[in-house]
């Protein structure tokens, strides 16, 4: 057997292979973590009047435009302990009114609580769980879905907020 075919060793003993096949592993494995990750954290839907037909997606204005024509406003005001507030409209309603925290990035945090409206004007309760993320997407409607006035709340900020039709 030659000198120089005993010195040589197989490919795969090779300190290049390692350093070669170094990435290409660490990419598989960042993928099968990030698949993990997305896999355990839904991020849920976008909560608000979208309908799908085909492949168009269409926002529905309907109930703002209601809200806007009635000339509906109001502000809610959340309390220092962050669970009770007070619901304040320009003008009364009447009917179940129903308000919505809704959490930009999590559905899972989303509290609804139901309202009844008696004529007046202010409106006090309390929410299910405590607001513990600073922002919020606040939206107050009748559950008959003819109206809706929305706004939002930022803890960091203001512990209030005024609501208003959009004008889309």
């Amino acid at each position: 057997m030659n000198t120089e075919q005993a010195a040589r060793k197989p490919w795969y003993k090779s300190p290049w292979l390692g350093f070669l096949l170094i990435f290409p592993i660490a990419a598989i494995l960042g993928c099968i973590y990030m698949i993990k990750i997305a896999a355990a954290n839904n991020d849920g839907a976008v909560a608000d009047d979208f309908s799908k037909v085909g492949e168009e997606v269409n926002h529905n204005n309907a109930r703002d435009q209601a809200a806007l024509k009635m000339g509906l406003s109001g502000n809610l005001a959340l309390d220092a302990d962050g669970q009770h507030f007070t619901l304040t409209l320009n003008q009364p309603v009447n009917g179940t009114l129903q308000l919505q925290l809704l959490n930009p990035t999590r559905a899972t945090l989303d509290q609804k609580v139901a309202l009844s409206a008696s004529g007046g004007t202010t409106f006090s309760g309390s929410l299910p769980q405590k607001l513990e993320q600073p922002r919020w997407t606040i939206a107050l409607g009748d559950t008959g879905g003819h109206w809706r006035i929305q706004g939002g709340l930022d803890l960091k900020k203001v512990a209030s907020a005024p609501l208003t039709a959009n004008s889309h």
